[in-house]
């Protein structure tokens, strides 16, 4: 939950899935603020830090409350080429100031939790035979992976995280777009405003932040748990995937 003001959609591109040419944009939570989140899950589950577990089916659920084309809410089920099930919720239309962001790793020998809500971060492994393991802020120097990624190049050294581990994330996306290729808006009286600090003003759905979070923990999509504006999307598989659209949109 990572709430935009709207200020923030007034940027020609932003929240488009075309630009003025007919060009695919398709700016969204998934593709711009939060796409670091959905792609880290690739990355972490990846072979190496040279290669991404890859997306093979994805169902996804698209929704908005900002006047956008795209969407600022999703909520999507992703297996890999692996059989490794993903969940993935994100919204900006959240009415508090500051981020709230959740991570839930779940492994063979143990379980990875990181929270950071609005600035209180926790970051930590849980291990089956009882032992914790307490990390530091990830975000403390911020410049590190470029300063290796330059160190890499100079080197002639492989790039971690390359175009062929960044791959995943735009597959993903295009299958997120197909699978609900008609954005669900949601209910006119649920659709809020709220004025910032800065003096810019938020649109946010009433009770969203609760409904998603239960979803999260329950690893069920909105349509799943018979939210009264959800809608199941379709679940598109990804396999030999090579062009978008692969269908109408």
């Amino acid at each position: 939950m990572w709430s935009r003001g709207v200020k923030y959609y007034s940027r020609s591109w932003a929240g488009k899935l075309r630009d003025a040419s007919g060009r695919w944009i398709l700016d969204s939570i998934a593709n711009n603020a939060a796409a670091h989140y959905l792609h880290n899950m690739f990355f972490v589950t990846g072979k190496s830090k040279y290669i991404s577990a890859v997306p093979k089916t994805v169902q996804a659920e698209l929704y908005r409350a900002n006047d956008i084309e795209n969407f600022d809410t999703v909520a999507a089920r992703i297996f890999t080429d692996d059989n490794t099930e993903m969940m993935f919720f994100a919204s900006h239309a959240h009415a508090a100031e500051g981020k709230i962001l959740k991570f839930c790793y779940e492994f063979t020998e143990g379980t990875i939790y990181y929270s950071d809500e609005r600035g209180n971060i926790s970051f930590e492994a849980r291990l089956k035979n009882g032992s914790v393991i307490r990390y530091n802020n990830p975000s403390l120097d911020s410049y590190s992976k470029f300063c290796r990624f330059i160190e890499q190049v100079g080197n002639n050294e492989p790039v971690s995280c390359g175009p062929e581990a960044a791959y995943s994330h735009i597959l993903c996306v295009n299958g997120m777009q197909e699978s609900m290729p008609g954005i669900v808006t949601f209910p006119d009286n649920l659709i809020k405003r709220e004025k910032l600090s800065d003096g810019d003003e938020v649109i946010f759905v009433e009770g969203l932040e609760n409904t998603l979070t239960e979803c999260y923990e329950l690893w069920k999509l909105p349509s799943e748990k018979g939210i009264a504006w959800a809608k199941a999307g379709k679940e598109i598989n990804l396999t030999g995937y090579s062009f978008f659209p692969a269908q109408t949109l």
